[in-house]
């Protein structure tokens, strides 16, 4: 038996799968126990790298949950250095109110974020990020007012998978992290929950899984290995088709149709994809 754990984001677009033995959920064969024997012997990942890939997997999942291309990322540094972690700290809640403002009683959209303190604790200037929905191109020169203490960098967030991914791999990169402020988070996000199951009905998984039907495999961001306990672990980052991809796949079905009926009474469908 071995352990399955299913992720889907709000909208479908994304699926993450994992399959993974445990010490609930052990495999019976020697074949496989030998596998876990061999690894048990190579080094193990320390706490810390685990923990980090936890919260990066969190926050990962958090962004493909509610934010999108053409988004905000904002970088908010200081002019001359900053007095100190208290200063900081009111500096960067009262920029949050005021976006909180603009977003809610100017522009009547609604305001979500996620962001970090960068180099609080030491390591060079302070300095903040924080991802925040799209912005009218109206609103700029207002934001940029909101921070009177240096500039503001505005990035367009690409909102793809892998834009999700080392965004929040950067947050909780191990030099970021240990010396940033807590990431934050606004409590109005979506955080859908993964699905957990123990798979009784075999022995062990196939690595090679096959492709739900209107997704593909985000290759970059998927891949095996192994677990803490040296068990065989897969992970597959699945991404839902685009409709333009749906299109040419139907329009190529179409294609061979015609092609293979074309050969078999010497005249072709019409173009028509209905019933395709």
């Amino acid at each position: 038996m071995y352990n399955k754990s299913s992720w889907k984001s709000h909208n479908g677009k994304y699926w993450i799968i994992k399959k993974y033995h445990s010490f609930r959920a052990q495999p019976v064969s020697c074949s496989v126990k030998e596998r876990r024997a061999r690894k048990n012997k190579e080094t193990t990942l320390a706490q810390e790298e685990i923990n980090a890939r936890i919260r990066r997997e969190k926050y990962e999942k958090l962004l493909l949950d509610n934010f999108k291309a053409g988004d905000c990322y904002l970088t908010c540094t200081y002019k001359e250095k900053p007095e100190g972690e208290e200063q900081v700290r009111n500096d960067w809640q009262k920029f949050k109110r005021k976006l909180t403002e603009l977003f809610r009683k100017k522009l009547q959209l609604d305001f979500k974020f996620v962001g970090i303190i960068e180099h609080l604790l030491g390591g060079g200037r302070p300095h903040g990020h924080i991802l925040i929905p799209e912005l009218p191109k109206e609103a700029i020169k207002a934001l940029k007012k909101m921070w009177p203490h240096g500039n503001v960098e505005i990035k367009t967030y690409g909102g793809e998978a892998v834009d999700a991914h080392r965004l929040a791999k950067y947050f909780c990169k191990e030099s970021v992290f240990k010396l940033a402020s807590n990431i934050q988070s606004s409590r109005n996000l979506i955080r859908t929950e993964e699905k957990k199951e123990i798979v009784s009905r075999a022995e062990t998984f196939d690595e090679k899984m096959r492709v739900p039907a209107g997704y593909h495999v985000v290759a970059e961001l998927s891949y095996s290995g192994y677990t803490e306990e040296g068990y065989p672990f897969t992970k597959v980052f699945l991404e839902k088709d685009d409709e333009e991809i749906e299109r040419r796949k139907k329009r190529s079905r179409l294609h061979a149709a015609n092609k293979v009926l074309g050969k078999q009474s010497g005249r072709k469908l019409a173009t028509s994809e209905s019933g395709i």
